[in-house]
């Protein structure tokens, strides 16, 4: 999604991530169904486990940085 639907669909700023296609589809499924308990599980289900992976990449991501950076300031002293 770009910025400017994100926008549109007024999703707010911490919200705008790489799992914002399906908040809005869950978001969706909420408005539609009178039981979204029972017809909106698999949707949730997507959702929090995209919001699991993303964080889990970012944690990788940030120790990658964090060992690199360690190596260059180790390699010129």
């Amino acid at each position: 999604m770009t910025n400017e639907e994100m926008i549109a669909a007024r999703l707010k700023p911490y919200e705008r991530d790489y799992c914002a296609h399906l908040l809005l589809a869950f978001r969706k499924c909420l408005d539609e169904h009178a039981i979204p308990a029972f017809f909106c599980s698999d949707q949730k289900h997507k959702y929090l486990h995209c919001k699991e992976n993303d964080h889990l990449y970012r944690m990788k991501e940030y120790e990658r940085e964090r060992r690199l950076l360690h190596k260059r300031t180790s390699i010129s002293e």
